[in-house]
């Protein structure tokens, strides 16, 4: 039998998985939805139950897939959203739904964190500011909210450490999703021994960490019956979404770059070398010590989403009867309206914002409304308030030594030829449109196929692998 690799990708919208030839060819993929809560303002949960059954979903209709079992599957890879708080007790059962990286509700742990520790140490030791996107305010929410599920608890996961759990058996996490952490001491590779004393953080409920090619254990009887696949398979670590994606994009090397646009958006630059930074935010690539710098942006494809949501019933008839996506459409009604959409301005900020501005209470609007404004200009303001976001975390990487001379683009974003080309005049570079793009699995593939050895060098299957199918300039 042939051997292939299966990547598994949790997202914030849906689970992805896709089933790889060795030459990097598709051989099979899925995808299951599931819902995100927003409870109050601001904050953003997820059940993560529905992850497994996502994941159960789509791996089950791949291992069920005829054409597929002349293939044997060597290794799994799993990546996901990042970071998340997870708390399981001691038998692995979620006490809580998961506070996902879009919750900004720990304000006031981070001005808790500020007074306590201070922006210099947090810096110091994880590299990061201090901001309501990392797992530790989140953490601290949780005991001082909640401190009888605290009690109870055993071990604090990531989505795709509850993945990989509910695969093996074992309590992990990966080093990328570590360094997103804030409790995770860049310096010596291991938990912060002394943030854990000063905040009378257990570090027992801390799991341990990996490297993301290491094997943390296979497949056990009970999920290979479960999902269909065979028992034994082994597992890696894993990595963060964005960093497979990164791999997958072919950004290795320094300075290379890819933004990778769905619900929300995010600029990744390769470094050689951690770059401490102050708007901007680091972390480990896949492998080796390798660094991706990036800027991320709440709700670039939200907003979208939001105005179709709430405004768009005109476009879905529209598009039923012209037999075109929703978004195609809204495309086409805003590439009918010149650059800057008669004066209008829209921040893109519906959630708050992440880098570089930090901000969660900074909410988003339309500037210069008048009552000759159209839905069209409406759409167009969108895309480009969007682009300026782009092009201000471009800004700040420049501070930053990096220099970059083009983009390439993946994720939904990267269909609508019109946000590109807005994209590639704001940013004045060419944008880069691989051939296909299968996103964060086929990054998840090539690092468990350097789990398990089938591959001595990511570079060479990654420059083996990547096609470009388009250039906007």
């Amino acid at each position: 039998m042939s051997k292939c690799i299966l990547g598994i990708d949790i997202g914030t919208t849906n689970v992805k998985s896709v089933l790889f030839a060795l030459d990097g060819s598709i051989l099979i993929q899925e995808s299951a939805e599931y819902p995100t809560f927003f409870p109050e303002a601001g904050w953003a949960e997820q059940d993560a139950e529905q992850w497994w059954e996502a994941t159960v979903e789509t791996i089950s209709r791949i291992t069920t897939n005829l054409q597929i079992n002349k293939y044997e599957i060597a290794a799994i890879g799993v990546s996901s959203q990042a970071p998340t708080v997870l708390p399981l007790d001691i038998k692995g059962n979620p006490l809580r739904n998961a506070l996902i990286w879009m919750d900004r509700r720990s304000e006031k742990e981070c001005d808790f964190l500020r007074q306590k520790i201070g922006e210099v140490k947090i810096k110091e030791i994880t590299g990061n500011r201090i901001d309501p996107y990392f797992a530790f305010p989140k953490l601290l929410w949780f005991r001082e909210n909640e401190p009888h599920l605290l009690n109870r608890t055993h071990k604090i996961l990531q989505c795709n450490g509850y993945v990989n759990y509910k695969l093996t058996g074992c309590f992990s996490i990966d080093k990328a999703h570590a360094s997103l952490s804030q409790i995770y001491d860049k310096n010596k590779n291991r938990w912060s021994q002394e943030l854990c004393q000063q905040l009378d953080i257990s570090p027992k409920i801390l799991p341990k960490i990996y490297e993301c090619t290491d094997i943390i254990g296979t497949v056990t009887k009970k999920a290979a019956a479960i999902t269909g696949l065979s028992q034994g398979i082994p597992v890696i670590a894993g990595t963060v979404d964005g960093s497979a994606a990164a791999i997958e994009a072919g950004v290795i090397n320094s300075g290379e770059a890819v933004e990778m646009t769905g619900t929300s958006t995010v600029l990744l630059i390769a470094s050689d070398k951690w770059k401490n930074n102050e708007n901007l935010i680091a972390m480990y690539q896949g492998f080796g010590n390798h660094c991706l710098i990036f800027g991320a942006m709440s709700s670039t494809g939200a907003c979208l989403k939001w105005f179709k949501d709430q405004f768009g019933n005109t476009e879905k008839k529209v598009a039923q009867k012209l037999n075109l996506n929703i978004f195609e459409l809204m495309d086409l009604e805003a590439s009918k309206v010149e650059a800057g959409a008669g004066n209008l301005l829209f921040l893109p900020y519906m959630m708050g914002e992440r880098s570089p501005i930090w901000d969660s209470h900074a909410r988003g609007m339309f500037i210069g409304l008048t009552l000759n404004t159209s839905r069209k200009q409406m759409i167009r303001a969108i895309l480009e308030g969007t682009s300026f976001a782009l092009y201000h975390n471009l800004k700040e990487v420049t501070k930053l030594g990096l220099k970059v001379n083009k983009l390439k683009a993946v994720g939904g974003g990267s269909n609508s030829d019109l946000w590109l080309k807005i994209k590639a005049s704001m940013l004045n570079m060419p944008i880069l449109v691989p051939e296909t793009s299968t996103g964060a699995p086929f990054g998840d593939a090539l690092l468990a196929g350097v789990g398990v050895k089938l591959y001595n060098n990511v570079r060479d299957i990654v420059r083996k692998s990547i096609k470009i199918k388009k250039v906007i300039m």
